[in-house]
């Protein structure tokens, strides 16, 4: 969540929109635990089930609408100009002196290095 947080935040509120992302996340880490005990242990696991699969579905909803305002850089993507650029053909292979030398020098001792 934060680089999403980090990416979409201005630099002026980038402090206060990471705080507010980490203060939301310790929350709901407090308080589901205690809201979903509560619905299970009243014979509300529908209910709880119900709103899961909400959130899930409200979570989809919003990375749907995202995409909308996000500029290719924030979203990671290359432009498709750039992705359509054609490449430039690879420079001639030139051998390896290192691996295209036979072994033999190198059994004397004297060419180690």
């Amino acid at each position: 969540m934060g680089p999403l947080v980090n990416s979409l935040a201005d630099d002026r509120i980038r402090g206060r929109a990471n705080s507010i992302s980490g203060f939301t996340s310790s929350l709901a880490l407090i308080v589901s635990p205690a809201i979903a005990t509560g619905l299970i242990a009243a014979g509300g696991a529908t209910v709880w089930i119900g709103l899961l699969c909400l959130g899930c579905l409200g979570t989809i909803a919003i990375g749907a609408q995202l995409r909308h305002y996000l500029t290719p850089e924030q979203e990671g993507v290359q432009a498709a100009s750039v992705a359509a650029a054609p490449q430039p053909a690879p420079a001639a292979q030139r051998p390896d002196p290192v691996v295209d030398q036979p072994l033999t020098p190198f059994l004397d001792g004297a060419n180690c290095r």
